[in-house]
C-alpha cells in the first residue's frame, strides 16, 4: 500500500515544512522537484527528503508533474501543493481506504480557506482545526484527484492548473470521497498579485488551446474570483460549457453570477439547464429557491427548499433561504428557528446574524437586534453591512 508523495515547488519556504510535517508518517518517499527556488525552499525539503531533483519553471506544469510521477517508486501517488496540508484525520482516512481500494483514482476535497465570502460554495467556518484557519472568514471546496495508482497511463495534461482526471477516467475507475486537503493559499504574500498572475497565465494556455474546456472554466473561476471581473467570467464560462455542457462548477457559478447581477431569468436558464446534467445537486436546487424568491414565487421555492433540506439537513444556504420564506410570509419565529439552527453550528455565520437582525427589528426587539449585529462585528469588524444597520439604529433611538 505504500504512497510515494509527489511534488513540485519554487520559492515555498512560507509554508512547506508544515506540508510535509502533515505528511511525514503517511508516505514512504517523498519526491520534490523543484523549479528554480531562489529562497530556502531546497533547504527545508531536504530536511524531510534526500530525493530532491531540479527541473526548471517554464509554464509547464503538467510536464513538471509527470517528471515526479516518473521519479516514484510505490503503489500510489499523492501529489500536494506546498500550501496544502493533510489534517490527522484525513490522513487515517486515506490509510483506511487503501488497505482495500476500490478505485484507481480518487478526489480528495480541497478545502480552500478565504476572506471572500462570494466565492461561489463559501460557506463560514464554525470551529478551528489548525491555527492558521482562525485568520478566515469561511472556506469552499474543490474536488480534486489528488490520490491515484501509480501507473504510466496516469499522467497530467494542461500546462496551467494541470488536470489528471481525464487520463485515469479513461484507463481507470475514479471514485469521490470526503477527505479533506487543507488549502492556505491565501496565507502567501502578494496574494491578488498571484490571483491577477495566474489569470494571465491561464489566459495565455487558452490561446495555445482554445478547445480545453477544463482550462476555460478554471479561467472563469480566475476571473470571478480574482479579478472579481464577472463578464469575463461569463465569457469564460460559456465557452468551456459550450465545449462541454457537463462541467458542474462551470454550469453552477454561472448561475450564481447572473444571480450577482440580478439577472433571474437569466440564472434560471442556467440552473435549469445544470439540473438537467444533476438533477439532485443540492447547490443547484439551492440557486433554483434563490432565484425563484427573488422572482417572488415562493411556494414552488419552498418546495424545492424541502427536498434539499430533507436530504441535507444543515446545508447553510437551504436554511437560510427556508428563513427568508418564513419573513415574506411574516412567520417570524420559525424564521428565527433556522438562524438558530445554523448559529449552533456556524457561530460567526455574518449572513445569518444580520438576517436575525432584521427581523429582530420587524418584531420591535432592538436589544436582541443590537447583540446580533455586535456578534457579526466581533467575527468581522470590517462587515459593513452590520456597521450600516447599527449605525441606523443608533440614528432612530
Amino acid at each position: 500500500m505504500g504512497i510515494s508523495l509527489c511534488m513540485i515547488a519554487r520559492n515555498e519556504e512560507q509554508l512547506l515544512a508544515d506540508c510535509l510535517d502533515s505528511v511525514k508518517d503517511l508516505v514512504e518517499e517523498i519526491i520534490f522537484v523543484d523549479t528554480g527556488s531562489e529562497d530556502q525552499t531546497v533547504a527545508i525539503a531536504s530536511i524531510y527528503t534526500n530525493r530532491i531533483f531540479h527541473n526548471p519553471w517554464k509554464d509547464n506544469a503538467d510536464e513538471l508533474r509527470n517528471f515526479s510521477l516518473g521519479l516514484a517508486t510505490q503503489e500510489w501517488i499523492l501529489v500536494l501543493d506546498a500550501d496544502e496540508e493533510l489534517p490527522k484525520q484525513s490522513c487515517d482516512a486515506i490509510h483506511a481506504l487503501l488497505k482495500d481500494p476500490t478505485a484507481d483514482g480518487y478526489l480528495l476535497l480541497q478545502r480552500n480557506y478565504t476572506n471572500s465570502s462570494s466565492v461561489p460554495g463559501f460557506a463560514h467556518l464554525s470551529s478551528f482545526s489548525s491555527p492558521k484557519q482562525q485568520g478566515f472568514l469561511g472556506y469552499y471546496d474543490n474536488p480534486l484527484c489528488r490520490l491515484f495508482k501509480r501507473k504510466k497511463e496516469f499522467r497530467f495534461t494542461t500546462k496551467v492548473h494541470e488536470t489528471i482526471e481525464p487520463a485515469i477516467q479513461a484507463h481507470g475507475v475514479l471514485a469521490p470521497t470526503s477527505i479533506i486537503i487543507d488549502h492556505y493559499r491565501e496565507l502567501k504574500n502578494q496574494e491578488k498579485e498571484k490571483g491577477h498572475a495566474y489569470y494571465e497565465r491561464l489566459g495565455k494556455h487558452v490561446l495555445d488551446a482554445p478547445t480545453d474546456a477544463k482550462s476555460l472554466e478554471r479561467l472563469g473561476i480566475a476571473a470571478h474570483n480574482f479579478l472579481g471581473d464577472l463578464d469575463k467570467a461569463e465569457a469564460a464560462y460559456r465557452k468551456a460549457l459550450g465545449l462541454s455542457p457537463h462541467l458542474y462548477r462551470a454550469r453552477l457559478n454561472l448561475s450564481e453570477l447572473f444571480i450577482q447581477k440580478g439577472d433571474m431569468q437569466e440564472a434560471l436558464l442556467i440552473v435549469n439547464e445544470g439540473l438537467a446534467h444533476f438533477p439532485d445537486d443540492p447547490w443547484l436546487l439551492t440557486n433554483k429557491s434563490t432565484i425563484l424568491i427573488n422572482l417572488k414565487q415562493i411556494a414552488p421555492a419552498e418546495e424545492i427548499i424541502n427536498i434539499v433540506l430533507g436530504n441535507h439537513p444543515t446545508l447553510t444556504p437551504a436554511l437560510l433561504n427556508k428563513a427568508i420564506c418564513h419573513v415574506l410570509r411574516k412567520e417570524y419565529a420559525p424564521a428565527l428557528s433556522c438562524y438558530h439552527s445554523i448559529l449552533s453550528r456556524e457561530p460567526c455565520n455574518l449572513q445569518t446574524l444580520y438576517n436575525m437582525a432584521l427581523v429582530y427589528i420587524r418584531l420591535g426587539s432592538i436589544d436582541n437586534a443590537e447583540l446580533s449585529l455586535e456578534k457579526a462585528l466581533s467575527c468581522d469588524p470590517s462587515f459593513s453591512q452590520a456597521k450600516k444597520l447599527k449605525e441606523k439604529i443608533k440614528k432612530k433611538n
